[in-house]
């Protein structure tokens, strides 16, 4: 299935194990670097120095990890009024971003737990791709999804 995973406003027991998505690509710029490295203080020279980073086994610059996972968990955010971010587990940086790569999102629903009356505990399996299909960064999210009310 194109699309997101839990794309539209469902309900917990409208969603099921197997589910899958494909989000939409976006390239990783410099301007994204600079203002992240501005935005959470890390200034890093793997990220922010060409010529420190050119001589790494990275062979240059990097996206900070976690500027890769802010614009995957926006590719991939359901868009679901039912639906709050729990949590990520598992999670690891498979290899690095390079400026100019250009991400997207593989997702796919693994379990379902119920939590409370009100809420069920959602998790999907996420695998951030870069243009040549190899995974940077793979996690499990979880999201708390609102039960249908028995009115």
């Amino acid at each position: 299935m194109e699309g997101r995973c839990m794309e539209r406003n469902r309900y917990y027991e409208e969603i099921d194990v197997g589910e899958e998505g494909v989000s939409q690509a976006r390239t990783i710029t410099e301007a994204d670097v600079v203002n992240y490295a501005g935005v959470s203080g890390d200034f890093h020279p793997y990220h922010t120095n060409e010529e420190f980073a050119s001589k790494s086994d990275f062979g240059g610059r990097i996206a900070h990890g976690l500027l890769v996972l802010s614009i995957a968990a926006a590719l991939e955010a359901p868009e679901n009024e039912h639906a709050f971010l729990y949590g990520f587990e598992s999670m690891r940086f498979v290899k690095p971003t390079m400026l100019g790569d250009t991400i997207h999102v593989k997702s796919e629903v693994t379990d379902k737990s119920e939590r409370s009356e009100e809420y069920g505990i959602v998790t999907t399996k996420i695998d951030v791709k870069n243009q040549r299909e190899e995974t940077v960064l793979a996690c499990e999210r979880q999201l708390m999804i609102e039960r249908k009310s028995e009115t």
